[in-house]
């Protein structure tokens, strides 16, 4: 599925027209990862050893979430070259706005963009089939790891388009960042079935992180206990060995161990 928000000049510079104020939901139907024509080519994926999922669509709504928010933040940037392009950052520059303002207005409107594809995903995702055992609480995990990662994102291109000023080269640094991001991360593949070296990506792949964290909260009851307060007992050196299966043919038991069997005399 592909739900971008449209890049634009930042929040505090957007108001030409009403729409500019919005987020901009642009839902492609044909061009969907949870359409059946998706669903139907890759579902059989859930059959190799180890995939852990019965249900390709419940393993890739989250994964479709964190990377609709990475591509939609990377554009992120194309605002402030517009802006710098129509002079209307120049006009912000010498007025009393606060520098910070204009980057907060850019990701508050990313942010909200992001919740609103996020949620629309996830009911998409239902729609066709999905079925998650985190409810609410899951979902609200989702939607923060891809407002979170988006933000991070969101802040780079923009500082890129700042610096840059020139809409090739963000296009291309975007593209070079995101794509690799994308497949060398759980979104669409269980990280135990890669290669080695690529799992050794992952690990340290931002992306990666989000889609885990997103997909374990969807998938099971989140009930994080607390650790116990109390002291925990581990079994004795003795009352290990006392387990047979720990005892094998032809080595001592420790002092005061019982082999398997072994009654006291009356």
């Amino acid at each position: 599925m592909h739900v971008v928000g449209a890049p634009g000049p930042p929040l505090a510079g957007r108001g030409d027209h009403p729409g500019d104020v919005f987020p901009t939901v642009d839902v492609s139907l044909l061009d969907d990862d949870l359409d059946p024509a998706f669903g139907a080519l890759f579902k059989r994926v859930v059959e190799i050893p180890g995939f852990g999922t019965g249900s390709y669509v419940t393993f890739l709504t989250p994964g479709v979430v964190i990377m609709t928010a990475l591509f939609s933040s990377g554009w992120s940037g194309m605002g402030f070259i517009e802006d710098i392009d129509r002079g209307v950052l120049d006009r912000f520059l010498v007025s009393p706005v606060r520098r910070v303002g204009l980057m907060a207005g850019s990701l508050a409107y990313g942010a909200v963009t992001t919740v609103v594809q996020s949620l629309i995903i996830v009911v998409l995702g239902v729609a066709t089939g999905a079925r998650f055992g985190g409810g609410v609480a899951g979902v609200a995990v989702v939607v923060v790891c891809a407002v979170l990662l988006g933000a991070a994102i969101s802040s780079l291109s923009n500082a890129l388009g700042l610096l840059a000023r020139q809409r090739e080269t963000l296009i291309g640094a975007t593209q070079f960042v995101m794509l690799p991001l994308t497949f060398l991360s759980a979104a669409m593949m269980q990280v135990r079935l890669m290669p080695a070296w690529m799992q050794q990506v992952a690990r340290y792949n931002p992306l990666n992180w989000a889609v885990e964290a997103s997909r374990e909260a969807l998938w099971s009851a989140p009930g994080w206990p607390p650790a116990p307060s109390g002291p925990t007992s581990a079994p004795s050196e003795p009352e290990r060995w006392t387990d047979g299966r720990c005892h094998q043919p032809g080595h001592p038991l420790p002092t005061g161990a019982r082999r398997p069997g072994w009654r006291a005399s009356p």
